[in-house]
């Protein structure tokens, strides 16, 4: 039976070692995963391994250190990484691993961390390794690494635990695969918010914006153009500072003529990247996208209003749990085939004005995992297997 979790926190050379992997083309989560981590490191000796110029939020958490690698791109660059990547994990020879999306897409990532995972595996002083999710839906054919190694395989194999840094109420992960496909246990932390110990201050803004994304992976110019024309359709006591993040799959030449018309708008901005963009109800008045995962669930961590395009791609399942999220109150849709500028600037009006949502959404992500992890990794509680299936039932 497992001991419960020290209310103490201990000796700083006495926590347990927690080797933490980011997954560096997260779009959104920055300030969540630093939340998270200054969590972690009150029960835990941290060391990050991510890419150097993509931590500049964690960088503002104290008593951790963080282990660049280079870009992938080469071969030799890739090599580099996992040399790197393996030496840390033989020098900090952690008690607990955290592992960020990993096997649930990013299979780019199976360069880098097999040799760990395969580490951890065989290393008793490891007592724990976890995937840290935050997203629910997955695009299964196209983020299975190879045919003869599924998803499956991969988190029954090598994780202890999966955590989801979400509300199990606004989707579940395990709802991609067939029924008791996954034996590994899967549990809902809620989503992470930011505060002080994890996240800067948000920067002084006159009027937050209306923020238009759509998934990175393909990009949806008409939802773009439209969100530029309705501009033109607001009241002047309607309207909002614009902000497009066009992202970088977006052709060159469609960027620049967004842009070329944005020039004749008052407080309007596209850009290809959010760069350090800030997500709060303080900065972002209401997001608009096309529904995609990392989107919507970002926006509701911040407790932003989301107003979501669906229909149009084929995409069966995002515009099912869509329905579903707006069913429940907590985003606003709108059907594609209605898109228009003026249709959009009603909308985004309305879901400024909109009340809260009916359901109170769970964030308390950074103080659950804690206690889920300090509590797995406990060296009375080795087996841990059971114990966590018996909390996910």
């Amino acid at each position: 039976m497992l001991q419960p979790t020290p209310q103490g926190v201990p000796p700083i050379d006495q926590r347990l070692p927690l080797l933490f992997y980011c997954h560096d083309s997260l779009r959104f989560g920055q300030s969540a995963r630093a939340a998270l981590v200054a969590s972690l490191s009150s029960q835990f000796r941290i060391t990050i391994v991510a890419e150097g110029e993509r931590t500049p939020s964690l960088e503002r958490v104290p008593q951790i250190e963080i282990v660049g690698l280079p870009s992938p791109g080469s071969f030799s660059a890739r090599s580099v990484r996992r040399h790197i990547l393996m030496e840390t994990y033989r020098r900090v020879d952690p008690a607990v691993v955290v592992i960020e999306q990993y096997p649930f897409g990013c299979r780019e990532l199976s360069d880098d961390i097999g040799a760990v995972l395969e580490a951890a595996a065989a290393n008793p002083r490891t007592r724990l390794v976890a995937c840290s999710v935050v997203e629910t839906l997955v695009d299964l054919p196209f983020e299975a690494p190879r045919r003869d190694d599924p998803v499956q395989r991969l988190a029954d194999r090598y994780f202890d635990v999966v955590l989801v840094h979400a509300d199990a109420r606004l989707g579940r992960l395990e709802d991609a695969f067939d029924p008791q496909a996954l034996r590994v246990p899967i549990l809902y932390t809620g989503f992470i918010s930011t505060g002080p110990s994890g996240d800067a201050p948000d920067p002084v803004v006159s009027r937050p914006a209306v923020l238009v994304l759509c998934d990175s992976a393909r990009p949806d110019g008409a939802l773009f153009r439209a969100a530029l024309s309705a501009c033109d359709h607001w009241l002047p006591r309607e309207r909002m500072p614009l902000r497009i993040i066009a992202g970088p799959a977006l052709p060159d030449r469609d960027l620049a003529s967004l842009q070329a018309e944005a020039i004749h708008r008052a407080d309007v901005v596209v850009e290809r990247g959010a760069g350090d963009l800030a997500i709060s109800a303080n900065t972002v008045a209401v997001s608009v996208s096309d529904g995609a995962c990392d989107t919507v669930f970002e926006m509701l961590r911040a407790g932003v209003p989301a107003l979501l395009v669906v229909g149009g791609w084929g995409d069966d399942e995002r515009a099912e749990w869509a329905h579903r999220l707006a069913a429940l109150g907590v985003v606003t849709l709108l059907e594609r085939d209605r898109l228009s500028g003026a249709a959009l600037a009603a909308e985004i009006t309305t879901t400024t004005l909109k009340a809260p949502a009916l359901i109170d959404v769970n964030r308390s992500g950074a103080e659950e995992t804690l206690r889920l992890i300090a509590r797995l990794a406990d060296a009375a509680g080795m087996y841990v297997h059971a114990s966590v299936r018996a909390e996910a039932v």
